[in-house]
């Protein structure tokens, strides 16, 4: 081919990129046509697989991956080289319109963000408000339950930005530590005030089993419900332990008023109705004797030099003989009192011995006998006490003579006042 063929290849192409036809005839290629042909078909598969990649990369890439990949995309484009006026154009325009999508959706994400992240600014620092206020408020438990309730809402707000979100955290993270200080203190006491309203109502409920077999049946009974009140008054020891500890208390109680509904019919069968019935006197006596001593103890306190009495008036002025006197004479009356209270627990113990041990020895059998005889024939009257300052015995040395200590056995003793 002349040079004149080969200027009109160069000059004109079909549609596809092959030769034009001269005079009706296709032009002969030369070899240097023949591989500028091939260097354009190259290019054209490169910049086509990569109008592809952006179009997928439009509706899948990140911002961060979006800015990497078109660096590449962009320096592989440049390397790739000419296909053709008309088919680089047409590349350029698909590229561009990938590109475009690309950009457009990540500017509209962009966007979304930033509105989301102003809208979470402000959710976080009404949280904030509510936290710092909780603090303030220096409720316990209560404000624990609702710091949580603000976590969640914290968590669900989403982000406000990373910088934003480190000064926003750390003002919450103060207000809602300050108040989980307060709710770990609160719990400790009320785990406190729940053990010891456990150990209170499992004291009441030993109590109450020791009362089954009690030789004191009324006093057994009384003190079941006073029991009843002191469980119910105890502090909660949680809904759990309550709600076992309750039901053990009652099957308790049902077991002890099933026992003190058959006691009486069992100790009538016994044929020791009668021991019960001294045992439950001589109890009483008893009562009645600490009572007077606790008077008499009062009377002496009041009495006595630096007591009550001289504090009362607040001067310095001894006391006076008729003082003294009748000092020494609450003085010997205590004696006899806290006397005949031995007297009258001691027999109460050889009638529990005689009621809880019936195989004991006879000489213990014949000191219960003779304890029982005596009760029952001398039954113990409380001695009638002076007004302080009075002197003289009392009534009841009036009938045994100055000083003398009566006793249920008869024998009496004298004392020096």
């Amino acid at each position: 081919m002349d040079g004149t063929a080969d200027a009109a290849y160069e000059g004109a192409e079909s549609a596809d990129g092959g030769p034009e036809l001269v005079d009706g005839q296709a032009a002969s290629a030369s070899p240097r046509s023949t591989a500028r042909r091939r260097e354009r078909e190259a290019a054209q598969a490169i910049k086509e697989g990569l109008c592809a990649q952006v179009e997928l990369g439009a509706i899948t890439w990140g911002s961060g991956q979006a800015k990497a990949e078109m660096g590449r995309i962009m320096a592989e484009w440049k390397r790739a080289g000419h296909a053709g006026k008309r088919l680089d154009n047409e590349l350029w325009d698909r590229l561009n319109a990938a590109r475009d999508l690309l950009y457009g959706r990540l500017g509209l994400a962009n966007k979304l963000r930033r509105e989301a992240n102003l809208e979470a600014k402000a959710r976080k620092g009404e949280l904030i408000a509510q936290a710092q206020r909780l603090a303030e408020s220096g409720e316990g438990m209560q404000a624990g339950e609702r710091m949580a309730q603000l976590l969640a809402e914290w968590k669900a707000a989403g982000s406000a930005g990373r910088q934003d979100d480190q000064q926003l955290w750390e003002q919450f993270k103060a207000a809602h530590d300050e108040v989980f200080s307060r709710v770990k203190q609160a719990r400790q006491e009320r785990d406190a005030v729940r053990r010891q309203g456990a150990a209170s109502k499992r004291q009441v409920i030993d109590e109450a089993r020791g009362l089954i077999g009690s030789l004191d049946l009324s006093g057994a009974r009384a003190r079941m419900r006073e029991l009843g009140d002191e469980f119910r008054a105890s502090p909660s020891p949680g809904r759990e332990a309550g709600r076992k500890l309750l039901a053990e208390f009652q099957q308790v109680k049902d077991e002890f008023y099933a026992w003190a509904k058959a006691e009486p019919t069992r100790r009538k069968e016994s044929g020791q109705r009668s021991t019960y019935f001294v045992r439950a006197r001589k109890v009483q006596d008893a009562d009645e004797l600490r009572s007077e001593i606790a008077r008499v103890e009062a009377e002496l306190a009041a009495m006595a030099p630096g007591g009550a009495a001289r504090k009362q008036h607040g001067s310095s002025v001894v006391l006076s003989l008729g003082d003294t006197t009748g000092y020494a004479a609450l003085s010997a009356e205590l004696i006899r009192l806290r006397l005949r209270l031995d007297q009258v627990e001691r027999q109460v113990g050889q009638l529990d011995a005689k009621l809880t041990a019936p195989e004991r020895s006879k000489e213990a059998a014949e000191e219960v006998k003779l304890s029982e005889s005596e009760a029952s024939t001398d039954e113990l009257e409380p001695p009638a006490t002076k007004q302080p300052g009075e002197g003289g015995p009392t009534s009841e040395s009036a009938h045994t003579g100055s000083g003398e200590i009566p006793d249920e056995s008869g024998v009496g003793g004298r004392m020096d006042s």
